[in-house]
């Protein structure tokens, strides 16, 4: 029996990098079965506190490319906030 494991993507710009990512550390686990939950775009804070919460929820990876300096800092410290290791 396979198991599912969700993997978020989160980028500041469409995710193309952060998706090979997920699919790469993905076919290293063959017995598991990848969701890819993609979110392109994050322009605000809330926005990405809210993927972050999802993904806390979920149990998910999380894999970002968030060339914003600000996003990628307050990605980390939210994360350590909630209890999410990123």
């Amino acid at each position: 029996m396979s198991r599912t494991i969700n993997f978020y993507i989160l980028s500041d710009a469409v995710g193309e990098t952060a998706m090979q990512l997920a699919h790469a550390v993905a076919a290293q686990f063959p017995r598991l079965t990848p969701r890819y939950l993609r979110y392109p775009f994050i322009k605000s804070h809330a926005q990405l506190h809210e993927v972050l919460d999802k993904a806390k929820g979920d149990d998910g990876i999380v894999i970002n490319t968030l060339a914003t300096s600000d996003f990628a800092e307050d990605a980390v410290a939210y994360s350590e906030q909630i209890g999410l290791l990123n």
